[in-house]
């Protein structure tokens, strides 16, 4: 799996409480809801995928994502030597329409 806790961390959980000013409870002993989360073996493939094509989106004219650069992520997958097997297009799909309805939330939000 790419990246450690440090950089789960530093990429998702830091900027959160940075922009609110707080203090993140990891540093103060509690749970912290943002933690890295386990993997099952059989999704860091998957995941290692993921994060290699994070930046492969399609943009609408307003620049919100509208979806993955399908044979980006076909290329990308050959230099990760990944086979794009039913699974696994399937778990990208999955996070692929998470990214997309948490940004049309953020729009209706007026973000």
């Amino acid at each position: 799996m790419a990246g450690g806790k440090g950089d789960y961390c530093s990429r998702v959980c830091q900027p959160h409480f940075d922009q609110a000013r707080t203090a993140k409870p990891c540093r103060e002993g509690k749970y912290c809801e943002n933690q890295q989360p386990v993997l099952m073996d059989e999704n860091i493939e998957t995941w290692r995928l993921w994060e290699a094509i994070c930046t492969q989106w399609r943009s609408s004219p307003t620049g919100g994502p509208v979806g993955l650069d399908y044979p980006a992520m076909f290329c990308v997958a050959g230099v990760f030597g990944i086979e794009i097997t039913p699974a696994v297009l399937i778990k990208i799909q999955a996070l692929e329409a998470n990214v997309i309805l948490k940004r049309n939330e953020e729009i209706g939000k007026g973000g």
